[in-house]
């Protein structure tokens, strides 16, 4: 690890994988991985330092690899550092959307799924959005019937696990106010529901789409659920239960939650009907969620399907 050589180094990690690939010889790499702390300083300053794409690559999904089959590693490497390192190394690689991001997708899910990398995630959250947005907009370059979910199905599963917990953890105003830093997000992701909806009709999809529409229902169960949270906070109504309405909403309230009222103003009545049955899909309590907050914000369309029984 010590080596400059471009060509040394990714050998050296192409062999690490195959070492790690077998469980005989698995642990013994682990151990000795983490019984040294300067490797992990080797491999952020590599991401953060190299211009080679083919290294920053192998660097990456020997990270992945690490962090995916030992969770102790995990526990300790999900920081800040690593974080700023990948993202910088996506940077030199210049927003590739193949397989080469797919790793740092799954790199980032296994962010999600352990204490310290959920407080990296929710620390980071206006560095990883753009990036988010940049790879959301490639997939929603065709009209939704025509997505290619082949091509880009485990990547929106790596992300949208990602988006939630950081919906779902955050301080509720910081929460609903992180697709700021992208506001293509939210309309790429209904989009996207939109497109599973329509090729699960029409049977044009290769691969099963259910695990996609379940992470976006739970994803999309949170935010209403943190849209209720904001709305009872500065909207107070004196009827239990959500039935009353309250007054106009506050403007900060309003641009908050514009994404909600583009929904609602949409010209494509599929996409706001996607949108409810992806929600309503999974957990009962999101149509309380949902009918509140339309009750609130006056969105007679949205309320016309949550409230209709087909």
């Amino acid at each position: 690890m010590g080596s400059t050589d471009t060509r040394i180094l990714m050998e050296l990690f192409r062999l690490l994988q195959a070492a790690l690939a077998s469980h005989s010889n698995r642990q013994a790499w682990l151990d000795a991985i983490h019984f040294t702390p300067e490797f992990f300083d080797r491999v952020t300053f590599i991401l953060c330092s190299s211009t080679n794409a083919g290294l920053l690559v192998n660097t990456i999904s020997a990270v992945e690899t690490i962090v995916r089959v030992d969770d102790s590693i995990s526990e300790v490497w999900c920081n800040d550092q690593l974080l700023s390192s990948i993202l910088e190394a996506q940077k030199q690689m210049h927003w590739l959307h193949g397989d080469e991001v797919e790793v740092i997708h799954r790199l980032l899910y296994i962010f999600s799924s352990n204490r310290t990398g959920v407080q990296t995630l929710m620390s980071k959250y206006y560095d990883l959005y753009p990036g988010f947005g940049v790879y959301l907009r490639k997939v929603c370059e065709d009209e939704p019937h025509l997505i290619p979910f082949e091509r880009y199905h485990n990547s929106l599963r790596a992300i949208i696990p990602v988006i939630d917990v950081i919906v779902s953890n955050l301080p509720l105003m910081s929460a609903l106010t992180t697709f700021d830093s992208d506001s293509d997000i939210l309309p790429c992701l209904f989009n996207i529901v939109w497109g599973c909806a329509q090729q699960e009709h029409l049977a044009t999809c290769s691969i099963s789409l259910t695990g996609l529409w379940e992470d976006l229902s739970v994803m999309f169960g949170d935010l209403m659920r943190r849209v209720q949270d904001l709305l009872q906070e500065k909207m107070p109504t004196d009827s239990a239960g959500g039935g009353g309405t309250a007054s106009t909403p506050p403007a900060s309230v309003s641009r908050t939650l514009r994404w909600l009222y583009c929904l609602e103003k949409s010209t494509s009545p599929g996409l706001r009907e996607a949108f409810v049955r992806c929600c309503l899909s999974r957990r009962g309590e999101v149509r309380g969620y949902l009918v509140y907050a339309c009750h609130q914000l006056h969105l007679e369309n949205l309320l016309e399907l949550v409230t209709d029984e087909n």
